[in-house]
């Protein structure tokens, strides 16, 4: 009997941009084996919609840049909960991703994982995405207050919030925001965080309807960044850690991009991601 073939064609706006790193994950093995990523369930997955990898397996810099990407995010996770057995991570715009899996969540000592997202894509992962102890689903929109409270986050719980391809969509506003509303919860709790998500610059936000793969959905970069550091007068707790030059890493013509642009701008990235951490003590220590 043939499965059921799930649609994916009516997802709105920026769930839709999920698709992207959806086929670059599952087509890795192929198009970019050097990389070393394989990543089964996205295979399964887009075997059982109607994702159309054609749609984007042309723009090859950023299939390449999608592992790149999730390679840099599965290593910073993974990095996390070796620090942080009991800890909580929170992934924000999960999309169709599977980085529990990939990383081999284990819940032996208490960890969790919280992939959070539209209803529209939660439902889908319900239907797509083999259940996984100690991680669940969260339906919420992020740029709304209240969504954090419901997540598993007691009092000194060291918690990492991921978001990989999403705030890029976020207006400035909304960014900024969402930073500041994590910061005011860490306080809440006297936790430890840390965040993780990509960025790009303002040439690359400019082009975004250019773009090969983003501009054949309805969605468009809407946050610029120069700088991470930019970002640390949000809170004077907050310390950047580092990053990884994304564009650098696509492939020859985006690598001489990344190149040029650094050379023109005094060293700013074109598409990158950024690590920060926060300590709850460290104003006073700083004192």
């Amino acid at each position: 009997m043939t499965a059921e073939i799930i649609s994916v064609a009516s997802l709105s706006q920026v769930p839709e941009t999920l698709l992207i790193p959806l086929v670059a994950r599952a087509i890795a093995p192929d198009l970019n084996p050097d990389l070393g990523f394989f990543d089964p369930i996205a295979k399964a997955i887009v075997d059982r919609t109607d994702a159309g990898p054609d749609r984007f397996t042309r723009d090859r810099a950023t299939m390449r840049g999608c592992i790149v990407r999730a390679q840099w995010f599965d290593r910073i996770a993974a990095d996390f909960l070796h620090r942080h057995p009991n800890g909580l991570c929170v992934s924000l715009g999960s999309g169709l991703d599977v980085r529990a899996h990939r990383i081999g969540l284990s819940v032996s000592k208490g960890a969790e994982w919280v992939d959070v997202d539209f209803a529209e894509v939660v439902e889908l992962r319900r239907r797509l995405i083999p259940p996984l102890a100690g991680a669940i689903s969260l339906v919420a929109d992020l740029n709304q207050p209240g969504w954090i409270d419901g997540l598993p986050w007691t009092p000194l719980r060291p918690a990492l919030f991921l978001s990989e391809g999403v705030m890029i969509y976020f207006t400035p506003i909304q960014a900024e925001e969402l930073i500041r509303r994590l910061c005011a919860a860490a306080d809440k709790r006297n936790a430890r965080i840390e965040l993780a998500f990509d960025y790009v610059s303002p040439l690359m936000m400019r082009r975004s309807h250019h773009h090969l793969a983003v501009g054949k959905t309805r969605a468009r970069f809407a946050w610029p960044l120069k700088r991470p550091t930019d970002l640390l007068p949000l809170d004077p707790k907050l310390k950047f850690l580092d990053e990884v030059d994304i564009a650098s890493r696509s492939g020859p013509a985006a690598g001489i991009i990344s190149l040029a642009h650094r050379a023109l701008t005094y060293g700013r990235r074109v598409y990158a991601a950024a690590h920060f951490e926060r300590d709850p003590d460290r104003e006073r220590t700083s004192n």
